[in-house]
């Protein structure tokens, strides 16, 4: 696994040396850097390459005094804003946008690849451009691979540029202490002795989950996404099923399912629909999250995803029902079988270029021994097309009825009978 180190520089790129020098000398947990990647201004460019590059540098010094690994940082390490018209300053509005918009893209990509794990620090630059890290370590962080956000700290006195005798910038703590002041003022002297460095690491909240696949370009695209993705119901696109088409349609788009998998993801929708008491505790409460014997046994579930089925392909319909009054083997196999189309549902779902799509998809949570599988999507967003008359609540199955029965007696509930 590749450690990369990524922060934001403004006029004092000692805030990379210092957090370096925190993680490979003072924290317990000791950690190396292959990559360095700063994100920054023109004027900030110019500081970097005097400081932090070329031959003699101070990383190079901090690597070699305290025998830590060599990492060296090139000009495509550095990326300043604004592309071919590099910005000297972030100050205007449209400087923070365009700031905002770069820096999505490359966290974007950086988080792409699933060999590496970034270290955002949020020390240097502008408050602005820590701030917009900070958010996109919450949005792109992975938990899996242990993305880390922190925020570096040194004593206050030395925070201003400092020379030593020998007229050296401070950019670390020396093995060996010395005196720094301010430049052509040696009347207020500082010993790095007495210099401490401390680093906050903050924790990540981990919504790359609620992010959709399409490639989103613009830092607010980002943040609509997650709303809707999130369940802000004036912002989610609205999800149908209509049932007399078949037809799964999210906002203005049809998506293509078998019948199969269209009975099973309406079934598990209707159930969503109507057992879901608060969908902020979604995952927490799982009443609509059940293994694939509870669907075989849940009346409300079998009845739409028979009904929709049997619209379909009326013979396949049938061979579901021998298929659960016969032996527990072949009810597993039934399960495997449904647990597969699911993987199906969702790949065609995640190749939507839909905001909020990824709410969309049929979760599944191991818990004691068993695996249950729900969709944690919002249910106001929810509406079913059926081409009759539905049943208002969910006990609409007044009586013990075998799902034989159900065919055989031909319930039409689409009318509005009751059994």
């Amino acid at each position: 696994m590749k450690n990369v180190l990524l922060v934001p520089v403004g006029m004092t790129p000692q805030v990379v040396t210092e957090t370096v020098y925190w993680y490979g000398v003072v924290s317990s947990e000791t950690v190396f850097f292959d990559e360095i990647r700063l994100l920054t201004t023109s004027q900030g460019k110019e500081q970097i390459l005097l400081h932090l590059c070329g031959k003699d540098n101070y990383l190079a010094r901090l690597s070699k005094e305290y025998d830590l690994p060599h990492i060296a940082i090139s000009e495509e390490h550095i990326h300043v804003f604004g592309c071919s018209r590099s910005l000297e300053d972030i100050r205007t509005s449209n400087d923070n946008d365009l700031m905002a918009d770069e820096m999505t893209a490359l966290v974007r990509d950086l988080t792409a690849d699933l060999n590496s794990r970034i270290f955002f620090s949020i020390a240097g630059g502008r408050k602005t451009m820590g701030t917009y890290l900070a958010l996109l370590a919450h949005f792109f962080g992975r938990e899996d691979v242990d993305d880390r956000l922190s925020h570096v700290l040194v004593s206050p006195e030395f925070e201003r540029p400092l020379f030593d005798e020998q007229e050296q910038l401070f950019f670390y703590p020396p093995k060996c202490p010395r005196k720094y002041s301010l430049k052509g003022r040696r009347e207020f002297v500082y010993d790095s002795f007495a210099c401490r460095i401390d680093l906050i690491e903050i924790p990540i909240v981990y919504l790359n989950r609620f992010i959709s696949k399409s490639k989103l370009n613009r830092f607010n695209e980002v943040v609509e996404d997650l709303r809707r993705s999130m369940g802000r119901e004036q912002d989610h696109p609205p999800v149908r099923i209509d049932v007399e088409k078949g037809e799964l349609i999210i906002a203005d788009k049809i998506i293509k399912l078998s019948p199969r998998q269209f009975a099973l993801y309406a079934a598990m929708l209707w159930i969503k629909k109507q057992r879901c008491q608060s969908f902020s505790l979604c995952k927490t409460c799982k009443l609509c999250f059940q293994t694939p014997f509870e669907w075989f046994s849940d009346k409300n579930f079998l009845l739409v995803f028979l009904e929709i089925y049997e619209k379909k392909n009326e013979q396949s319909a049938e061979k579901y029902l021998a298929s659960f009054e016969c032996p527990d083997i072949n009810k597993e196999m039934v399960a495997k079988d449904l647990v597969w189309e699911r993987s199906q549902i969702n790949d065609k779902l995640q190749t939507l270029a839909v905001p909020g799509v990824v709410n969309l998809s049929i979760d599944k949570i191991r818990e004691y021994g068993n695996t249950v599988y729900g969709i944690c999507l919002n249910p106001a967003v929810v509406g079913f097309n059926w081409p009759g008359k539905m049943p208002a609540g969910i006990e609409f199955l007044r009586q013990q009825i075998s799902p034989t029965t159900i065919l055989s007696n031909k319930i039409d509930w689409l009318e509005g009978k009751e059994a």
